[in-house]
């Protein structure tokens, strides 16, 4: 049996097809492989009514110098898995001295940004390791904070809700959906 080869004549054209063919291959794969690892929201937002982030106790009386310890509660009306929650709070900086920030270890890592502090806000990330996220179905605490008033007059500590720039967000498991939630302030009066 005689072997039969075949030269294949290279042109200009063909010298450029293969790599070009192998680099559409290449992308081609890059795009897929991104999309399945990407969480893509379905919807941008879960609607859920009846789940707040709330202080406790929600009005705070203070003499000057005095210092006193308020929670921040996650109470979901369903339970949720969460990936993580990205907390930002402002106070009035002239009325009120945040001394501590202490996250609770509900989620697997927690950092709290001091640095904000001299921004007026109180920046705490949450996230989750755990593949299936973190279970809260009942009312949570997230974070304790600890306050001394500066002067007397009233103040208030806020949950920050913005549609542009930092806001805080709570993500749910597998979607990757943000949950609409309800928040409340926390009045604080200062004493003379």
């Amino acid at each position: 049996m005689k072997k039969v080869k075949k030269k294949i004549k290279k042109t200009p054209d063909s010298e450029l097809f293969i790599p070009a063919l192998c680099l559409m291959i290449i992308f081609s794969a890059l795009i897929i492989l991104q999309k399945k690892t990407l969480k893509l929201p379905s919807e941008p937002l879960v609607s859920e009514p009846g789940t707040f982030l709330r202080f406790v106790p929600s009005v705070v009386t203070l003499k000057e110098n005095e210092e006193t310890a308020v929670k921040l509660q996650f109470t979901p009306k369903k339970e949720f898995f969460l990936d993580g929650i990205d907390l930002l709070l402002s106070f009035d900086p002239n009325m009120v001295s945040v001394t501590k920030v202490v996250p609770e270890k509900l989620f697997s890592f927690s950092s709290f940004q001091s640095g904000d502090l001299a921004k007026s806000r109180i920046s705490v990330t949450f996230l989750e390791e755990k593949k299936d996220g973190i279970l809260l179905k009942d009312q949570s605490t997230l974070l304790t904070l600890f306050l001394k008033a500066r002067k007397p007059g009233s103040s208030e500590i806020s949950v920050v809700l913005s549609e542009k720039g930092p806001s805080t967000v709570i993500i749910q498991t597998k979607t990757s959906q943000k949950i609409q939630f309800e928040s409340q302030k926390l009045l604080i009066i200062n004493k003379e």
